[in-house]
């Protein structure tokens, strides 16, 4: 139940990240964007970005 819970608060925060910056965007080409790959806890090291 709590890595739904934490799922849900991060699609809402990007989601208004989004809404709120509407030119945010990766500086990185996104098939270069380092990613964890050998945990529990998979998605990228870092998301490097811009507006």
């Amino acid at each position: 139940m709590g890595a739904v819970l934490a799922r849900r608060r991060t699609e809402l925060l990007i989601g208004t990240l989004l809404e709120r910056l509407p030119g945010l965007r990766l500086a990185v080409p996104a098939d270069r964007v380092a990613r964890r790959r050998r945990t529990m806890i998979r998605g990228p090291h870092a998301l490097s970005c811009a507006w």
